[in-house]
């Protein structure tokens, strides 16, 4: 939409409203300013195909009702009357789901096929109705965040955006964390149509000289309402994201969310997850170390004082075997075992074994490693 182009009366409900231009942008300069920008749907079909497609779609709706409707008055002795204008809802769906269950009909994805079917009439609703929502957004974590920090890593926090709605997350920054744990989930309020982005920010905390954007990433809550195919999802995608940095195109990290969007009145029936992390679990790791072979000879003499070095990842647990000294045939013995209480879950799983030389007059000599 271009400034000047918008027509509209004052108390209107609308965003833009364009009125008809009779010529044709030849790429000549233009002196109007962009007023921002317009969302509908166009529809391009004949009369003809659209009255065929109409009615057999009402034939083909009505045919399933009319079979459900036989069953239950067979089994149930009663009258069941779909109501398919509910079927947006993935909530709805699950409740029909469980009513012709109790038919004997658990084989066939009905309320999926009666979806599909409506989704003309589902989508044409919900743009032309206001739907009060709640938008719950889970966050799980993120990674790989850049640092801002010189020498350390980066102080990162979250602050979220929606509508008039801002949470800022700035107390609970996690101190040098470029791989945060959130577990958390916000909810915000939003009409559709007509609900802003959701916006997540990640910053990094500073006391002295002021916090810094780390980077941001923008959801478009209005896509997700009105498509039918994730309106079916009843279990919402855990979505990767990568956030980014006004001044740069190169990703500033990743972040783990999902989203959903529930209208107001469903909002009793919805499952809320609880993403907040499990207790950790005391664990043992036992590692058998028996023997070696093919070990390299270090010493002028064709010797090797060899003994090995264990360890995870965060190298808070440092364990060495015995040494054998003076092996000659690159075979050392040790039978030896070493025991590391461990916490799960962890970050890092990664046992590393390095096998040495030692020396008493100066460092040992490093032969190897594995993971």
């Amino acid at each position: 939409l271009k400034k000047g182009l918008s027509r509209g009366k004052a108390g209107e409900r609308r965003l833009f409203s364009c009125r008809k231009v009779n010529h044709i942008d030849e790429g000549k300069a233009l002196t109007q300013l962009s007023a921002g920008y317009f969302k509908g749907m166009v529809q391009v079909q004949s009369k003809s195909a659209k009255k065929e497609y109409e009615q057999e779609k009402a034939e083909m709706i009505d045919k399933v009702r009319f079979q459900i409707n036989t069953l239950s008055l067979k089994f149930q002795k009663k009258p069941y009357l779909v109501d398919t204008s509910k079927f947006g809802s993935a909530i709805e769906r699950k409740k029909f789901d469980k009513r012709i269950r109790a038919l004997g009909i658990d084989h066939l994805n009905i309320s999926q096929h009666l979806a599909n079917l409506e989704s003309d009439e589902i989508l044409r609703r919900n743009l032309l109705n206001q739907t009060r929502c709640v938008i719950r957004v889970y966050m799980i974590s993120a990674f790989d965040l850049q640092s801002r920090d010189n020498g350390s890593a980066s102080d990162p926090y979250l602050v979220l955006k929606c509508n008039e709605k801002v949470v800022n997350e700035r107390s609970n920054y996690q101190l040098d964390e470029p791989n945060p744990e959130f577990n958390k989930f916000y909810d915000f309020e939003g009409t559709f149509p007509g609900s802003t982005p959701l916006t997540i920010e990640v910053w990094d905390y500073d006391s002295i000289f002021g916090d810094d954007l780390i980077g941001v990433t923008s959801l478009d809550l209005e896509d997700r309402f009105f498509s039918i195919e994730w309106n079916n999802l009843e279990d919402k995608p855990v979505e990767y994201r990568q956030i980014y940095h006004p001044t740069s195109s190169i990703s500033q990290g990743v972040l783990k969310c999902w989203v959903e969007i529930n209208p107001v009145k469903y909002l009793p029936n919805v499952k809320q997850w609880d993403i907040t992390p499990k207790p950790p679990t005391e664990m043992e790791v036992r590692v058998c170390i028996f023997n070696c072979k093919d070990v390299v000879m270090m010493d002028w003499e064709g010797t090797c004082d060899f003994f090995i070095k264990g360890f995870f990842d965060s190298k808070e647990d440092v364990q060495e075997t015995d040494t054998h000294f003076r092996c000659q045939d690159g075979k050392p013995d040790f039978q030896y075992r070493m025991v590391f209480g461990v916490q799960t879950p962890r970050k890092d799983y990664n046992l590393t074994l390095q096998g040495y030389d030692k020396d008493f007059l100066k460092s040992n000599d490093l032969l190897g490693e594995a993971q």
